[in-house]
């Protein structure tokens, strides 16, 4: 079993340590205040009879007290009125003003200062709850909103490097019937596992086209729109062409 320092409670390695000869107990030589140089400089003696410094507090002082003189028995007379001339009497705490006026009755500058200061900041302090809860709560719940879903984008060296991560992406879900990409594939999230989805980025606009060109396909039964290279395609079936979605024109006279 590890030995500790009494001090700093770590392990206490040879060679650095002085041991208590009264309480036996192991110390840091760093931890009773000694330096490197200064340590190697204690003698062998020295170690051996070394007492720690709660065992040092706790041993009797030396010296002779046995002729400390006894107080003679003294007879307590009543106090006189001298005794008190020297005593300090403390003086009486303020009382707080009162604060309900009559209306015939002085009030100080300061005093009416503090009222009004107190009045505002009550007035003020329920206009802003009212005004602030609202925005604070909603933004509160976006807050949590956002949390559910984070998007991270990552900015590869080079085209081809794009391709060849979407088209593994791709071959994943053709090899795991369309399984979806999970974090724990990625060996992320340990025990709990959440879905991952690898797009391209697109620009404000590009992805407002990309959402309606969703919904248009869907109302038409398209079964594929995707995206490559920043660019929105459109397809009805195996069978048929693509069609490049430019603009929401191209959706409008799709059929």
């Amino acid at each position: 079993m590890a030995t500790l320092c009494a001090a700093c409670l770590f392990e206490v390695k040879n060679k650095c340590e002085l041991r208590c000869s009264r309480c036996n107990e192991y110390y840091h030589f760093q931890c009773v205040g000694y330096v490197a140089d200064s340590y190697k400089r204690l003698d062998i003696d020295f170690k051996k009879k070394w007492i720690c410094t709660s065992c040092n507090c706790k041993q009797r002082k030396p010296g002779n007290n046995s002729e400390t003189p006894v107080r003679n028995n003294v007879h307590l007379s009543p106090p006189s009125q001298s005794d008190y001339d020297n005593v300090t009497l403390r003086a009486k705490p303020r009382e707080t003003p009162n604060t309900s006026l009559s209306p015939h009755s002085h009030i100080s500058e300061e005093t009416l200062r503090s009222i009004i200061r107190q009045e505002v900041a009550h007035i003020l302090g329920e206009s802003l709850k009212k005004h602030v809860d609202g925005p604070i709560r909603e933004l509160k719940n976006e807050i949590r909103s956002i949390h559910d879903s984070i998007s991270i984008l990552v900015k590869l060296s080079s085209p081809r490097l794009r391709d060849t991560l979407l088209a593994s992406v791709i071959k994943y879900y053709q090899t795991h019937n369309q399984k979806k990409l999970q974090s724990c594939d990625l060996g992320i999230g340990g025990k709990t596992s959440c879905p991952i989805y690898v797009v391209e980025n697109l620009s404000p606009e590009n992805k407002e086209l990309h959402a309606a060109a969703r919904k248009r396909g869907k109302e038409l039964g398209y079964k594929f729109v995707w995206i490559r290279g920043g660019k929105i395609f459109m397809r009805k079936d195996e069978s048929a062409n693509y069609t490049f979605v430019k603009n929401t024109d191209t959706l409008t006279r799709l059929t």
